[in-house]
Parts: structure tokens; sequence; C-alpha cells
């Protein structure tokens, strides 16, 4: 079911992300034996927080993958090493004046999960996704409607996989044909767009 503002929910999508999420919670459990020992260990917050962040990465591409969700913007830097990739596109987004960006470690979560969840493991060779807060463009989404709290934070992939050695950065725009929508992914593309010219590629 789809809302009239274009917000939807993809019920394969949420049903996937929910065994998924089951079979991370049961990762989680394997590592962390009781909640006490979560809350005394700072890196295993870290640890935890990673694995939620991937767990939303997943959902978002779910369900963008069956045509439900916007279309995903990709950029290809070509003969571009992933470290000096990485490194231009932490740059760009601290060009926009934005706090640091959280990081999940995509690749080495599906390398981690393959055994539990029976998909293959090798198909990223390196792969992260970046996930960053514009409060301008949150506050103008939230003032349109209090929904678009779930277009938040924005988020842009980077990887390479092991068949492809060319870099990809990946991102999904909001679909909103708002001033808040807009913003958010104007922010996106300027973030891109910059990243390709600190890489010399514009």
């Amino acid at each position: 079911m789809r809302s009239k503002r274009g917000l939807g929910t993809n019920a394969a999508g949420l049903t996937s992300t929910g065994r998924l999420g089951d079979a991370l919670g049961r990762l989680v459990g394997r590592r962390f034996h009781n909640r006490d020992s979560v809350s005394r260990s700072s890196e295993n917050r870290h640890r935890v927080r990673h694995y939620l962040a991937c767990l939303l990465a997943v959902a978002s591409f779910t369900a963008a993958a069956d045509g439900s969700g916007p279309d995903i913007r990709m950029t290809v830097l070509e003969g571009i090493e992933y470290s000096h990739a990485r490194e231009a596109l932490e740059d760009a987004i601290a060009a926009e004046g934005l706090t640091s960006p959280v990081i999940s470690y995509f690749g080495d979560m599906i390398a981690r999960t393959a055994a539990d969840l029976g998909h293959r493991g090798d198909t990223y060779r390196d792969a992260h996704v970046y996930t960053f807060c514009s409060v301008s463009a949150a506050a103008r989404l939230a003032s349109e409607d209090p929904g678009y709290i779930a277009l938040c934070p924005l988020s842009i992939g980077i990887y390479q996989t092991t068949a492809d050695q060319s870099v990809k950065l990946v991102y999904r725009p909001t679909g909103l044909d708002t001033a808040g929508g807009r913003m958010a992914s104007d922010t996106q593309a300027r973030i891109v767009s910059r990243t390709r010219s600190l890489l010399g590629l514009d």
C-alpha cells in the first residue's frame, strides 16, 4: 500500500528483511552473552550500531530492487583506487559542513553472514554505506510531513565487486517533488559530484 505522499511498504522486502534481522540478531547474540555486557562495552555498542545500520541499508536496497522505491543513481569512478575514492567521499561530505557520517561495513557484513543466510559472501571486494544528516534538509522535510522522518538520514554507498574492478557510488534520491525532497536529493548529488571533482574526474 502506498500513501498519497509516496511513502509505501513492500511486503516481500519486509519479509526478507525480517529474516535477515533474525539472522543478525542470532549473530549479535553469539557475540554478546547478555545485555549488561553491551552496556559496559563502548566497543560492543558500536558493533551493534553498525549491525543495525547495515540492516537498514539492506532494507532500503531490497525495497528498491523490485521497482517499488525511487531509482538508484550510480556514478562510476573509472581508474580510481577504492581507498582513494573513500577518502574523496569523506572529504566531500565534510565539505558540505555535515557532521562525521556513520560508516557501515556493508561488504564485511555480507561476507560474515553468508554461512547463516546461505547467500554468496564474495559479491563485494569492498563495500561501505555512509549515512549522514543535513539538518536544513531534515527540518524542511519534517515541516512538510512528520512522516518524512523515514527519509532520514541520507546515505551514499560505495562499492567494488569481485567481478568488476571499477569503483561505484550509489544513492537513492527521495523521489519527492517538494522543497525538502529536492534539498535532500541535491545534497546527495553535490556530494557525489564533489567526490568526482576531488578525484580529478570532472
